[in-house]
């Protein structure tokens, strides 16, 4: 009767541990991403090549993992850049390109690795009416 009831303790332990393990990996599976641009800000003037200054929690980046793009106007139906990224926060570098300057409201979006557009608000920023300075010929 002793071994049965130790065996039943053990069996009850290691159900609690395994319940366990397993909420905290659903827990971590399901961090929202969040994308936040602190420089440029609205109403910035920037000449191209300019700095992004961007933190990201609750997602991925790299080759095989994910990177943002930057939207001149709809998400997904509008000039866009890729920009990739190997940290999840610092600065990167939007380049020159003719479609960029002028007076644009940028969206800044998280994707992932595979192209796919992540549709959370919250992997979204967007910029308004940053004056883009740069060469109306670049990337010719």
């Amino acid at each position: 009767m002793r071994v049965g009831a130790a065996t039943s303790a053990v069996l009850v332990v290691l159900t609690l541990a395994s319940g366990q393990a397993h909420a905290k990996t659903d827990a971590q599976t399901r961090s929202r991403p969040y994308l936040v641009i602190l420089a440029p800000i609205d109403g910035a003037k920037v000449e191209a090549p300019f700095p992004v200054r961007y933190r990201i929690t609750g997602f991925r980046v790299g080759p095989e993992a994910g990177h943002m793009n930057v939207y001149t106007g709809v998400v997904g139906h509008s000039f866009k850049l890729e920009v990739p990224l190997t940290r999840t926060s610092g600065t990167v570098r939007v380049p020159d390109h003719p479609m960029l300057s002028g007076y644009r409201d940028i969206t800044f979006v998280l994707v992932r690795a595979d192209g796919s557009i992540l549709t959370q608000p919250s992997a979204r920023f967007r910029v308004e009416d940053v004056l883009i300075s740069g060469s109306r010929s670049a990337g010719r």
